[in-house]
C-alpha cells in the first residue's frame, strides 16, 4: 500500500520505466479524478462488508454483525486553522473529526466520514434501515435516548 502520493508516483516510475515530472504527475489529480479514488475507495469498502471475513460466535449468530461506531480528533498544522478550525484548543490550531464504524463480521471499517471538529459524536452517526439486526456498540458522547429509540424502530440492538 501506498501512503503518499510521491511514494505512489515513485513505483509508478518504477514499473513503467518513466520519469514524469512533480508538475504533471500532481496536476492529473484534478478534482473529478479525486473524487472517482474517493467514490472507488468507498465502492470497495462496501464491496468488502459484504463477504463477511468472520462469523459471530454461538452467542451472537442470530445477529447479522456488531458494528462499533466512534471517532477521533486528529490535528493539523496551525496554519490550517482558517479552514479547519479546532473546537477545544486554547491556541490557534486546526483539526478534523474522524468518524468511523468499524464492523466485526467484515473485520474491517463499514463507513469512514471527516467532519469538522466541531461536530458532535451523536451527529455522526445516522440510524437507518440498515441496523436491523444488528448490535451497535457505542461509547457515551453517542448517548440520547431518540437515538436508541430510532436503533429500536429499525429492529436494531445497542450497547
Amino acid at each position: 500500500m501506498q501512503r503518499t502520493l510521491a511514494s505512489l508516483k515513485r513505483e509508478y516510475e518504477t514499473e513503467s520505466r518513466k520519469t514524469i515530472s512533480d508538475s504533471s504527475w500532481y496536476y492529473r489529480f484534478t478534482p473529478e479524478l479525486v473524487e472517482f479514488l474517493h467514490q472507488c475507495v468507498i465502492h470497495g469498502m462496501e464491496e468488502l462488508a459484504k463477504e463477511p471475513g468472520r462469523k459471530l460466535s454461538k452467542k451472537l449468530e442470530t445477529f447479522q454483525d456488531v458494528v462499533i461506531q466512534d471517532s477521533t480528533i486528529v490535528r493539523f498544522h496551525s496554519s490550517l486553522a482558517d479552514k479547519f478550525p479546532a473546537a477545544r484548543s486554547r491556541t490557534v490550531a486546526a483539526g478534523i473529526k474522524v468518524g468511523v464504524m468499524i464492523s466485526a463480521v467484515a473485520n474491517g471499517p463499514r463507513t469512514v466520514a471527516l467532519y469538522s471538529e466541531k461536530t458532535a459524536e451523536i451527529k455522526t452517526l445516522k440510524i437507518g434501515p440498515w441496523i436491523k439486526d444488528r448490535i451497535l456498540l457505542v461509547d457515551l458522547g453517542f448517548y440520547k435516548t431518540q437515538m436508541f429509540a430510532r436503533v429500536e424502530e429499525n429492529g436494531g440492538y445497542f450497547v
